[in-house]
């Protein structure tokens, strides 16, 4: 008891008592001033722990691939501590595309910046697997003349891939600043990285991202062999060309006689009965002309009466009587011969049918020659198509070629025909233009066939050739011609 009074104690007890007592008041000091930083401490890791879980609930209640490429790219930006981020996808198998940059809201995809990531992504893919995080500082991966490699400020990279949960990688990050990459940095870079996958193929769907890269190739093949084989197709080589609706084996009315046409009778596209009057020539020379031959077959004749009188008592007489008569059969040769000229002064229709020219006042007053042609007489019931194929357009078109003609008066209803004869030489048409006349005939009678004149546009099938041939034949064509390939 003694021991415990303070004031009974000796010296040395007072020491032994000081070294094992604890100084309270500083310890309480120094756990005062230890608890702010730890709480400091505490504090940090909790923002950043709720910063990562905001980006990955953001990421997950993303509702287009645009906004969650725009997320990645600025989130992981600031999580990461990087400068630059470029968010790729997988364009092909060897290519990989930029689809979003940090704190820009569009990528341009012409830009020198953005095809120097694709390329520079396009070498890494070659030279490494892209399905595991990589550093790497520049110039590797980049060509050393390329302007970018040498400016860009941020020479620290990091790739993060994105993968599917059978590890197939669809895309990923270049993460881009100054110093090296830290191990804490790339943690959580690779945290969100999976994250954003997984959001990613919520929104696009595993296989859609899966085949993105992969079967673009086996498309583009798939889609050149098609092309191939399409071209190898055989069809009819079909050309175009102008077509009018004439009628088949029409009469022909030419002028009988040289002359001037004085009136014509009839009017065009008109219907005549045969021996009906069509036009008439000026007739004042020939109806001259056969009086005169009359008049002078009197004379012969009364000639020929006063020698055959004088013959039987005058010898000279009865010499002349044989001249006489010569002459009388003359002026009888001649007077027919008038009046047969005079009768052909009015041309009268041989057969019954539509009359067919222009227009009469182009031939009144016009002179022709015998056989000029004037006119035709033809059955509207009875036509054919002829057709002009430009040289330009030649195909080979053999005797029963099909053709289809598309009627002006009726285009949406084409007739069908066949081709009866082809022309082998080429002549100048009424457009000027050198082409090949084509004859076609109806396949099948029509109850109301399409009135002659009518104007329009077939086409003409020639033999079989590939689809090669059909499209690039003119093109082929315009280079034998210029220059000789």
């Amino acid at each position: 008891m003694a021991i415990n009074n303070p004031q009974l104690t000796t010296p040395n007890d007072q020491t032994r008592v000081k070294v094992i007592r604890p100084d309270l008041s500083k310890v309480q000091e120094a756990l005062k001033a230890k608890k702010p930083a730890l709480k400091a401490v505490d504090d940090s890791g909790k923002a950043a722990l709720m910063a990562l879980l905001k980006v990955e609930a953001e990421a997950r209640n993303s509702q287009t691939e645009a906004e969650l490429i725009f997320l990645a790219a600025n989130e992981m930006r600031k999580l990461t501590r990087s400068r630059q981020v470029f968010v790729l996808r997988q364009k092909s198998r060897r290519s990989l595309s930029v689809e979003g940059i940090s704190s820009l809201d569009s990528v341009d995809k012409n830009s020198p910046l953005v095809r120097w990531v694709e390329k520079m992504a396009t070498q890494l893919k070659k030279q490494t697997d892209l399905s595991a995080q990589r550093e790497f500082t520049l110039p590797a991966y980049c060509e050393q003349s390329d302007e970018e490699t040498a400016s860009y400020p941020f020479k620290e990279f990091a790739w993060i891939p994105f993968k599917l949960k059978d590890d197939t990688v669809f895309g990923g990050v270049l993460l881009a600043r100054e110093i090296p990459w830290g191990n804490s940095d790339l943690v959580i870079a690779n945290r969100l990285a999976a994250t954003f996958a997984h959001a990613w193929a919520a929104i696009s769907g595993n296989q859609r991202l899966r085949s993105k890269g992969q079967t673009r190739k086996m498309l583009v093949g798939a889609a050149m062999a098609c092309i191939a084989f399409i071209m190898m197709i055989p069809v009819p080589i079909a050309a175009l060309a102008p077509a009018e609706i004439v009628p088949a084996n029409p009469f022909v009315v030419t002028a009988p006689i040289d002359g001037v046409i004085d009136k014509v009778l009839v009017k065009a596209n008109t219907m005549v009965v045969k021996g009906q009057p069509l036009l008439k020539f000026v007739d004042v020379s020939l109806r001259n002309r056969r009086e005169i031959s009359d008049r002078e077959a009197v004379v012969a004749r009364a000639q020929l009466k006063r020698l055959s009188q004088a013959a039987f008592v005058d010898p000279e007489a009865k010499r002349e009587l044989r001249t006489a008569m010569s002459e009388l059969e003359l002026k009888l040769a001649e007077s027919k011969f008038a009046s047969e000229l005079l009768a052909k002064t009015i041309v009268k229709a041989q057969i019954k049918g539509l009359v067919v020219f222009k227009d009469k006042n182009e031939w009144v007053g016009r002179p022709v020659s015998t056989g000029e042609r004037i006119m035709e007489i033809a059955n509207p019931n009875k036509i054919q198509i002829k057709i002009e194929l430009a040289i330009d357009d030649a195909i080979v078109v053999a005797k029963g070629a099909r053709v289809k003609v598309y009627l002006d008066s009726d285009p949406l209803h084409p007739v069908i025909a066949k081709v009866i004869r082809a022309a082998h030489e080429a002549r100048k048409t009424a457009s000027d233009v050198l082409a090949y006349e084509i004859i076609a005939e109806l396949e099948t009678k029509l109850a109301h066939p399409p009135r002659l004149g009518v104007r329009g546009t077939a086409q003409v099938f020639g033999e079989q050739a590939p689809m090669f041939f059909y499209l690039f034949r003119r093109p082929l064509s315009a280079l034998r011609q210029n220059l000789g390939l």
